[in-house]
Parts: structure tokens; sequence; C-alpha cells
């Protein structure tokens, strides 16, 4: 999550968040790890999330991973608060570049070849981005 949070950053945590929004970073555990990630997309009951400097985002994940989220953050770059506009304005920028990587033509060209890896007529067409 770099370059928000770094090594060695307090994270402070709000384990009963009733709403989660796009954007927001929350502390999750996966394959018996814990991570902080954003999240990008919601789903049906799911949560997408992804690291700030990942280019991929996590596989889809149900409620129950999630221990909290982040509300406040005390390291290198002072204390910032995450409920704090200065910060909303940051989390804006933060977004928009992790949507700008995932739907950048590099990643669309990657994804176009993974959708229709195999086909024959696929295989004849070139992409040129």
């Amino acid at each position: 999550m770099e370059p928000l949070i770094s090594p060695g950053d307090k994270l402070y945590i709000e384990k009963n968040e009733r709403k989660i929004y796009i954007g927001d970073i929350l502390i999750l555990t996966q394959k018996k790890r814990l991570l902080a990630h954003r999240v990008v997309k919601i789903l049906e009951g799911r949560i997408v999330t992804k690291g700030d400097n990942m280019i991929y985002p996590d596989q889809p994940f149900d409620k129950k991973y999630i221990i909290g989220k982040v509300v406040q953050i005390i390291g290198k770059h002072g204390v910032i608060n995450l409920r704090s506009m200065p910060y909303k304005l940051i989390n804006l920028y933060f977004i928009s570049i992790s949507l700008i990587i995932f739907y950048s033509p590099f990643m669309l060209k990657y994804r176009l070849n993974r959708l229709f890896r195999g086909y024959k007529i696929f295989n004849k067409i070139k992409i040129f981005l």
C-alpha cells in the first residue's frame, strides 16, 4: 500500500464498520496473512480489493474475511485521518490511478488474450496498442 502506508506504520482500525465504500482501506485475512488493501469494486455480497502498487486486483471475497476498516495511519508521513476531507481527495487520486492502470490498453490486451486463448480465429487477429 505504499506510498500511503509504509512498513512500520501504525494502523488504527474500526472493527464493526457497517458500510464499506469503494476506496476504503480494509484489513483482511488471506491465506493466514493480514493484508491492507483498497476496495476497488463491490459485488453482490463480495468485495474486490487491490494494493495501491499492484497491477491486478485480488479475487472477490466474502465479508467474513474482513477484520476491519483502517481509520487512521500514524507513520513517516505524520498522522493521516482517513475520514478527513484532505484524505478523501487523496483517496480519489489513488482510486483514479488504480482504475487507469487496471483499464490501460496493456491490461485490455492481456485480458482479451486470456479470454479468447485457444480460439483459432482470435489467434490470427493482431491487437496493436
